[in-house]
């Protein structure tokens, strides 16, 4: 009992001890380290396969684009361990990996992880796998319990959808690509730009390490787009609706379209 309050006394003396540039240091560390400081900063144990890690920024051409990214590893997690990550959700409905069956498996963000507007907007990449007649939900810029707002729908049945605010509802993109395939391994890297007071959403299917800079510096290049009707990026959550659909992994960042 003893060995146990002096080990308790000394990680709590030891994340007293860091000062800034040595939290900075970490931040940019290696994925154990980075593991360390989750365990620190949220009191839970980070676990292989259940964590967040810093990657090294795309950068971009824009000027107010200021590159960054997060990446959270959860093909590991338990829906009792979003806690760790910052996330919430309904945890009921969900399962280990992450999966969901149904429209109320969902999870989304407790605080703000949007980047700024004024920044250009917030660029997020998903790895993930549907069931026959599943569909995977990002909202980014979203808000509400349960979460609402922007948001991009991954399906089987049809080409990408959008949340339409003049419709109330999903509808196809105006420019997407093709139904995806049940039981087979996607990476989308979507961006939830902002310019000139406009919303918009541009999206590749595949991963944003793969999207070139011709990809980026046209809008004849991104094989999705819709600008129309897209909701204004009021909120600060980002979130998921797993609805016949397994995530193994996202990333946070900045945007990667060149275009505004």
């Amino acid at each position: 009992m003893l060995s146990r309050h002096i080990s308790t006394a000394a990680i709590i003396l030891a994340f007293f001890h860091f000062d800034c540039s040595q939290l900075g240091s970490l931040s940019n560390g290696t994925s154990s380290e980075q593991q360390l400081m989750q365990t620190l900063v949220f009191g839970v144990a980070a676990k292989e396969g259940c964590s967040t890690q810093s990657l090294t920024p795309i950068s971009n051409t824009l000027s107010y684009v200021h590159p960054v990214r997060t990446r959270y590893d959860i093909q590991n997690c338990s829906p009792s361990d979003l806690v760790s990550l910052g996330f919430t959700g309904n945890t009921s409905q969900l399962a280990k990996g992450l999966s969901g069956n149904s429209s109320d498996s969902v999870f989304y963000s407790l605080g703000n992880v949007v980047l700024p507007s004024a920044n250009g907007g917030t660029n997020l990449e998903v790895s993930f796998s549907l069931k026959s007649g599943g569909s995977l939900t990002a909202y980014v810029y979203g808000s509400g319990t349960p979460i609402s707002g922007p948001a991009l729908r991954l399906t089987d049945s049809s080409k990408e959808q959008f949340y339409s605010n003049m419709s109330g509802d999903f509808a196809v993109v105006s420019k997407g690509t093709a139904a995806l395939s049940p039981d087979t391994k996607y990476t989308y890297c979507i961006d939830f730009q902002y310019a000139s007071s406009e919303q918009w959403i541009n999206a590749w299917p595949k991963a944003c390490s793969e999207v070139s800079q011709s990809d980026r510096s046209s809008m004849m290049m991104f094989p999705v787009m819709q600008m129309m009707s897209v909701p204004s990026y009021s909120g600060n959550k980002i979130g998921f609706i797993l609805n016949g659909a397994k995530l193994t992994s996202f990333t946070i960042g900045s945007i990667l379209s060149q275009v505004d």
